[in-house]
């Protein structure tokens, strides 16, 4: 009489055959969901962001102006009324805009409109970056991008 003798055999080939087909499903259930998580971060790449902007020209000379380019998408999902834009430099009265706001009275879901404000360092202005802000309220909601415009001393 042996100390192994009444211990169960352990079939490790037959203890696999009955879990593979678990496995297997779970498997394919992990992948799905990580194929439709990828799939989500793809649409929120290419859902329009509710502001876009460029510079026509950066950087710029102190003694030069140059136009801001904004462009306003309702990503709401609703019509919006009196959408506000508004654009400021962090160092007001370093850089100035001649116009500081943009109202738009109907904005509609999806519908987007193109914006030009001119920018222009005022006085003596010290080369650097400069951060202007743009906000625009869309409804209830509110963005806020924050573009940098850069002075060269020449």
């Amino acid at each position: 009489m042996s100390l192994y003798d009444g211990l169960p055999n352990f079939d490790l080939e037959y203890s696999f055959e009955r879990v593979k087909k678990p496995l297997i499903v779970l498997a394919v259930i992990i992948i799905g969901l990580l194929i439709v998580l990828a799939f989500m971060q793809l649409g929120s790449l290419i859902e329009p962001k509710p502001i876009q902007w460029w510079f026509e020209k950066n950087p710029i000379a102190k003694n030069e102006q140059t136009f801001l380019h904004v462009t306003v998408t309702n990503t709401t999902g609703f019509d919006a009324e009196n959408v506000v834009i508004k654009v400021k430099a962090k160092d007001y009265p370093s850089i100035s805009s001649e116009k500081m706001s943009e109202n738009i009275s109907v904005l509609e879901a999806s519908g987007a409109r193109k914006l030009k404000f001119l920018m222009n360092p005022a006085g003596d202005v010290l080369p650097g970056t400069y951060v202007i802000e743009i906000t625009a309220k869309i409804g209830e909601n509110e963005f806020l991008e924050s573009p940098v415009l850069e002075i060269s001393s020449e």
